[in-house]
């Protein structure tokens, strides 16, 4: 970032950082702060069926309540061979997958479920790790988008405007 770190250290008086960055500071109006953190909840005109698959109860919670907004039923599976289980017997729309499951990871539920099931089945990895290599393992896989945890409404209204533009299909 072009910055400087100093520090300065004397034996029984201290240590001292100086720490300088150089960043423009940007004022904003009120009117672009609140285009920015505009969601628009009716992106769909029908009932999506999303499968969650996250292990973390709160997570999970906080996921589909933001799903719900958009008026999708959502299924919660809690485990990879869950959501194996739910997307044999049920059709989804979507699938909101997490990165790490017990057992057997969402990259390699992702791998299983392009292979074995449904190679056009829209799969959005949901993970904590922002890491490059994390997102190129799960594209690797199938994955059809990133969502960086934790979820916002603003990251999962992102996500489901992808969805919208290259993956749904209006009744």
């Amino acid at each position: 970032m072009d910055g400087d770190i100093q520090i300065q250290s004397e034996v029984g008086e201290g240590t001292q950082f100086k720490i300088n960055l150089p960043i423009d500071i940007v004022e904003e109006s009120e009117q672009t702060i609140a285009e920015e953190t505009e969601i628009d909840f009716d992106l769909f005109n029908r009932e999506l069926m999303v499968l969650l698959v996250e292990d973390n109860h709160t997570n999970a919670f906080i996921a589909k309540a933001f799903c719900e907004n958009y008026g999708m039923r959502v299924m919660w599976a809690k485990d990879g061979q869950e959501a194996l289980d739910y997307i044999d017997k049920m059709s989804f729309d979507l699938v909101l997958m997490d990165n790490q499951l017990p057992s057997v990871s969402g990259i390699e539920i992702t791998k299983k479920i392009r292979q074995d099931i449904d190679k056009s089945l829209p799969i959005y990895a949901c993970t904590a790790d922002n890491q490059i290599s994390t997102r190129q393992a799960f594209f690797a896989a199938g994955a059809d988008f990133v969502i960086v945890k934790p979820i916002k409404e603003k990251s999962l209204n992102d996500a489901l405007k992808h969805f919208q533009q290259f993956h749904y299909h209006a009744a």
